[in-house]
């Protein structure tokens, strides 16, 4: 990143000896902002620090419970958004639901939950968490309009 620090012109009519001039550095800091605020250093590193979301906190596995099909689908929709990766639902009842990965023929990824009876929460029961495709990035685009690209400009190898 370029500093930029102005020079300060003693003609300017805030003859402060003392002037600093502004620095549009992000990680510069002068030592004298440092001693204004001992805890300065503290704050910077607080801000710097994520909070783990709900999700890393509870991964998905084989009994994990879920309030509602809909919490069930979020979070299975979060991680494989996450990951770049793309699932379809294979069977969807009333109280029973299956996802797999929109590549099944050569991956294997799929999760299979259940209602638990009587209640509104639902239990994973099957989960294979590894998918074994590797993402192309281009779900959702024509594939004969994505490579058609690769043959203007430069040779890519």
């Amino acid at each position: 990143m370029i500093d930029i620090n102005v020079p300060h012109d003693a003609s300017d009519s805030d003859d402060d000896p003392n002037y600093n001039a502004p620095s549009f550095c992000e990680h510069e800091s002068s030592s004298e902002d440092s001693d204004d605020n001992p805890n300065e250093d503290e704050d910077e590193d607080e801000e710097e620090f994520v909070e783990p979301t709900y999700r890393e906190e509870r991964p998905i596995h084989v009994g994990r419970v879920y309030d509602t099909s809909e919490e069930l689908k979020e979070d299975v929709s979060l991680q494989n958004l996450e990951e770049f990766r793309t699932f379809c639902s294979e069977a969807k009842h009333i109280n029973y639901w299956r996802a797999k990965c929109v590549y099944d023929d050569v991956c294997v990824w799929h999760i299979q939950a259940s209602q638990i009876k009587h209640t509104t929460q639902w239990k994973v029961n099957q989960y294979q968490p590894q998918h074994d495709c590797i993402p192309n990035c281009t779900c959702g685009l024509q594939e004969s309009m994505v490579c058609s690209n690769l043959g203007i400009g430069e040779t890519i190898w």
